[in-house]
């Protein structure tokens, strides 16, 4: 079901699309997402697991990873991850990541958005660390945080709409059952 909801731009045409709107609002072309990871809460996970789950944060989550698009559309989530998962060990793991790399592998020039705390690929761009003002560097991060907004208000809008998502909500469930509560909630949004 999550599938035929939320789907990743599959075929040329569709990445084009995205692009083009990304290009025209943000002026950063080959853009086809922005990505971002957001802990989600949940009850104490079985003991011999608690420490896949507790995160930085002084409490246990899911680290949900989500992709969308310039109109806040989500295109990809993965809810498989506990909250002591750092975002770039979600994203080096995921099928995604694997599916961007074809992509370029097979010279389509598109990427995501992502902050620092991804790796700077090929198909996916971070933050220049350190940009001194008034230079490209300065003018590309100005353009790169404005796009990227809309992952953040991605996760805003959907925590929101289901308040059991909220960071101060707590899912007391089972993390498998959590994980599909939010995807169940992503579908819906969508």
């Amino acid at each position: 079901m999550l599938n035929k909801y939320i789907q990743f731009p599959d075929t040329p045409n569709a990445r084009q699309a995205i692009s083009q709107r990304f290009s025209d609002k943000y002026r950063i072309p080959g853009v086809i997402g922005c990505i971002d990871c957001s802990h989600f809460r949940i009850h104490g996970p079985p003991k011999e697991e608690e420490h896949q789950y507790y995160c930085r944060k002084h409490y246990h989550s899911l680290n949900v990873q989500m992709v969308c698009d310039d109109e806040y559309r989500i295109l990809n989530v993965n809810a498989k991850f506990g909250g002591a998962n750092h975002d770039s060990f979600i994203w080096e793991n995921s099928d995604l990541n694997k599916y961007m790399q074809s992509l370029h592998r097979n010279g389509e020039t598109v990427w995501l958005l992502g902050d620092s705390g991804y790796p700077q690929r090929p198909w996916l761009m971070t933050p220049i660390l350190d940009a001194a003002p008034n230079t490209p560097q300065a003018n590309y991060n100005q353009k790169h945080m404005t796009a990227r907004v809309v992952i953040e208000n991605t996760f805003g809008r959907l925590k929101n709409r289901w308040r059991c998502l909220n960071k101060d909500r707590v899912l007391h469930y089972k993390p498998l059952k959590c994980s599909r509560i939010i995807l169940a909630c992503c579908v819906l949004t969508r």
